[in-house]
């Protein structure tokens, strides 16, 4: 892409509009995804009944969530192979290990207590899936925006500006070439 090419170039070259449009998507994703959540906390204040996080997780719904995130920035990171993602292999690798972990929270919680062979030899800690499964959710949410800013970077990259910028570099770099002459 430019000369900086890479994770660290490629946000280097985002634009204020770039950061503006990523954190509109984690604003909708992330209130979006818990909308359900914010409603039924409404509902339980309104009645007066008392409540905690575990008991909107617990059956590793944060989980469930963090899948379809991630299953989106499957999509953004893999929708065009043509053009340079940066650390394209490491965020496919990032959001199938993460994949896997939602999927086995989720397996943990919903089948391991149906099947009487494996709840004899696992026990499924609420808590423990609460706290995991919350992390989860807020990694894939950081893991998306991130993803959301690269792709809009890319999106937008303009060649010649970058032809231009590259040019103006090299210039100054080799103007600077006869300073150092003593």
């Amino acid at each position: 892409m430019t000369k900086r090419d890479g994770l660290i170039g490629v946000l280097k070259d985002a634009s204020c509009q770039n950061y503006y449009d990523a954190g509109v998507w984690l604003l909708y994703t992330g209130l979006g995804s818990l909308i359900p959540i914010i409603i039924s906390v409404v509902i339980l204040m309104v009645a007066g009944v008392n409540f905690g996080l575990v008991d909107f997780a617990r059956h590793a719904e944060f989980g469930i969530y963090s899948a379809a995130i991630l299953a989106s920035c499957a999509y953004v990171v893999g929708k065009d192979l043509d053009k340079p993602f940066p650390c394209r292999q490491v965020f496919v690798l990032l959001i199938i290990l993460a994949i896997i972990v939602a999927t086995a929270f989720f397996a943990s919680v919903s089948v391991f207590g149906k099947v009487e062979f494996l709840r004899d030899l696992f026990t499924v800690d609420a808590k423990f899936v609460t706290t995991c499964t919350v992390g989860l959710f807020f990694f894939s949410l950081v893991l998306g925006c991130l993803i959301n800013l690269l792709d809009g970077v890319i999106s937008n990259f303009d060649l010649q500006k970058a032809q231009k910028r590259q040019a103006k570099e090299l210039e100054t770099d080799f103007d600077g070439l006869g300073d150092n002459d003593g």
